[in-house]
């Protein structure tokens, strides 16, 4: 119920964009955070506002590793959620068959990294050339609307003892910018 009256109320809050192909999203601020340096060590630079670049080394193997995806804004003061949900890394690809969000992030993904999404997940490296999103390749709606932009949290944990334990994080600050 409550997720449905959020909807209702983003509904009755904003207009619908006529083009997302209009609008495309630009990196206002990227940082990140390494939890576990024993697992992992990476780098990441914003190439000409609206590309990612990434250096991502695995030191140890990982065997079941978990992400959190959290996409949210600030909208008329108040705080929307767009997206949060925790989910085993390894379910990438089988949940892109059943999710806009995870199948157009794989699609782009299979052309900007050498990450395949299996487990466990060997000590190697791994990079992410020229990360870009359209805007029509997100079903975000509001975030259209969002004068500050939205925001993009990834956040990838290792299992222990049945808790997770963060390895690390990123976070994105988007901006939409409209180009036509």
């Amino acid at each position: 119920m409550h997720i449905l009256l959020k909807s209702l109320v983003i509904a009755l809050i904003l207009k619908e964009i006529p083009c997302k192909k209009c609008y495309v999203f630009y990196y206002k601020d990227v940082s990140y955070a390494v939890g576990l340096p024993e697992y992992l060590n990476y780098t990441v630079t914003v190439v000409n506002k609206s590309s990612l670049n990434a250096e991502l080394y695995v030191l140890k193997p990982i065997a079941d590793p978990y992400w959190k995806i959290e996409m949210h804004s600030r909208i008329r003061n108040t705080d929307i959620i767009f997206y949060n949900k925790t989910t085993r890394y390894c379910d990438f690809g089988r949940l892109a068959q059943h999710n806009t969000i995870f199948k157009n992030m794989l699609l782009t993904f299979r052309e900007t990294t050498n990450l395949d999404f299996k487990c466990p997940v060997c000590k190697c490296h791994y990079f992410i050339r020229n990360l870009y999103f359209q805007a029509d390749s997100l079903p975000l709606g509001p975030a259209f609307s969002a004068k500050d932009g939205f925001q993009v949290i990834v956040t990838t944990y290792i299992k222990e003892q049945r808790k997770l334990k963060e390895i690390g994080s990123i976070r994105f600050l988007l901006s939409v910018e409209k180009f036509c």
